[in-house]
C-alpha cells in the first residue's frame, strides 16, 4: 500500500509541481522512494519471526 504514495500520476504532478522538477527528475526521485520503501519492507520481514 505505500507503494501507492510513490506511483502514478498524483505523485507524478506533485514531484513536478511543488518540488518543480523536470519529468526525468521527478520520475528518478519516485523510482528512489519505491526502491527505498521495498527495500525497507524486505528487510523488515527478513527480521521478524516465522510464524508458529
Amino acid at each position: 500500500m505505500a507503494l501507492t504514495l510513490v506511483y502514478g500520476v498524483e505523485s507524478l504532478v506533485s514531484t513536478r509541481d511543488v518540488c518543480e522538477l523536470e519529468a526525468a527528475e521527478a520520475k528518478e526521485v519516485m523510482r528512489w522512494a519505491a526502491r527505498s520503501l521495498l527495500d525497507s519492507a524486505l528487510r523488515e520481514n527478513t527480521t521478524q519471526e516465522p510464524p508458529h
